[in-house]
């Protein structure tokens, strides 16, 4: 049906119908300031939306806006064919809206703004007095209801906002808003953590985020994934996870590594977006309080060594103190065990050390009984703990007692030998060389020739075990028989 609106009146077929118009305000100049953090509007019986001070129809505070301001939802005046703003007009009706809006400012919040303007009829944005271009053209102009919108804008604090506007006739309508997409900004999506971890051991974890804002992450404008609570931690062993590969806005990236549990106890595993030198960015991961516990320990040892080793003694009878170090910190108990070889007669005894601090652990072992013959004594140490038993055996030491245990090569006689001596192979063998007694002499009796020497042959002889009997054993001696 054709309608003609004219005024107060709409014509339908030759009916008319007439409009109530709310009482129009008393003129007064237009308020051009442009107030913090709100739009105030002026509107003009014209098309022409003037700029400067001249005589509005009416005036007023059309909408606060949040301070600072991300996206916006704005406000959209839809008059139709009624009064347009108070004005008592419903046609040929003009109006600015000016407001000094504070942008969102800050590393991790700055970012870009499009802003979308709806008018029937023209519009006009402008910031800071500059026009700002809209799309689709022909914005300001005669038509039906449009939105158009800017291209992204970067604004970053408080900046003069300005939006013109008319209606030629028809419906009128009027709208305003802006949608916000920060430079930084990084939405988690999902995790992979244990919820317990044991001290010292090594576990796989991913965390995945998605790029929110409209900048590229890459590698080498230093982002990267940071750990939080508190900043830059190194509980887990580090503190940054580099990107697998660039990402561009839209898309998610996950980050797979290994961590190190730290000491027992509750502790936080939580991480964020960073681009270093710059600034933290995005949502933080929920954080997981993973709990961490002492592992079991292994069985005990000793990581230190024995003393004393290769030792000789004149001593027939009595005790030797021998050490071991670095043993665990968990053992209860040490023993030392030790091994006579007479004859090849093997002939064991157990020792209880006691623990003298510091990882050592010390016992007195016998020279004499129940060795019955004397001769080279080996000893180890094994570790207890109640968790594990004993442990494995730790280093070997030994000493001699009265017999010289020597292996393939020559012996060297000094004029501190008794005064008769021999070789003699310790195995029925018939790879044993035929040794000779040696010349029965008394000591001192070699005053020119410091020692006698004997080549025991042939040297194919290997592993077997040379002994000098009657020799007792003193200080001359030992130098003699290293």
């Amino acid at each position: 049906m054709n309608q003609i609106k004219i005024f107060g009146l709409i014509v339908f077929a030759g009916l008319a119908f007439v409009f109530l118009h709310p009482a129009q305000a008393q003129a007064a100049t237009c308020d051009t300031s442009f107030p913090n953090d709100q739009f105030f509007v002026c509107f003009f019986g014209d098309t022409s939306a003037p700029e400067g001070s001249v005589n509005a129809l009416n005036q007023y505070t059309q909408a606060n806006v949040p301070s600072p301001v991300s996206s916006w939802s704005g406000f959209d005046e839809n008059w139709g064919l009624g009064d347009i703003g108070g004005t008592g007009q419903s046609d040929t009706v003009s109006a600015v809206w000016r407001g000094n809006i504070n942008f969102n400012s800050g590393r991790a919040d700055e970012g870009e703004y499009i802003f979308s303007l709806g008018g029937d009829d023209g519009v006009e944005l402008k910031i800071d007095g500059q026009v700002i271009p809209l799309s689709p053209g022909g914005a300001w102009g005669d038509h039906g209801y449009n939105v158009y919108t800017s291209s992204p804008i970067y604004l970053t604090g408080y900046h003069n906002v300005q939006m013109r506007y008319y209606d030629n006739g028809w419906d009128a309508r009027a709208s305003l808003s802006w949608s916000f997409t920060p430079y930084l900004s990084a939405a988690y999506v999902s995790q992979s953590v244990p919820a317990s971890m044991t001290t010292g051991q090594s576990y796989s974890v991913s965390v995945t985020f998605r790029n929110t804002g409209s900048v590229t992450w890459t590698s080498a404008t230093s982002f990267s994934l940071g750990s939080q609570n508190a900043p830059d931690n190194t509980n887990w062993g580090l503190n940054r996870v580099n990107l697998p590969a660039s990402v561009s806005p839209g898309n998610q990236v996950t980050f797979n590594f290994s961590v190190t549990a730290p000491a027992a106890g509750t502790v936080n595993f939580q991480w964020k977006m960073v681009q270093d030198s710059w600034t933290w960015f995005g949502e933080l991961t929920p954080n997981v309080a993973v709990s961490v516990t002492t592992p079991a320990n292994p069985p005990p040892t000793c990581s230190g060594t024995i003393t004393p080793n290769n030792t000789w003694t004149t001593a027939t009878s009595g005790t030797m103190t021998v050490s071991v170090s670095g043993v665990s910190s968990w053992a209860t108990q040490v023993q030392f065990n030790t091994w006579s070889e007479v004859g090849w007669t093997d002939d064991w005894a157990g020792y209880a050390a006691s623990n003298q601090g510091g990882g050592v652990w010390s016992a007195a072992l016998n020279i004499g009984a129940p060795h019955q013959a004397l001769g080279n004594v080996y000893y180890y140490a094994v570790a207890y703990d109640p968790a594990n038993g004993w442990g494995p055996p730790c280093y070997s030491g030994g000493f001699n007692a009265k017999y010289t245990r020597l292996n393939n090569g020559t012996i060297n006689v000094t004029s501190n030998t008794p005064t008769t001596w021999t070789i003699t192979c310790p195995l029925t063998n018939p790879d044993c060389p035929n040794i000779p007694a040696g010349p029965s002499s008394t000591t001192g009796s070699y005053p020119s020739i410091p020692y006698s020497t004997w080549t025991i042959t042939p040297a194919a002889i290997n592993g077997y075990d040379w002994q000098v009997s009657g020799c007792a054993i003193n200080t001359a001696c030992s130098q003699t028989f290293p």
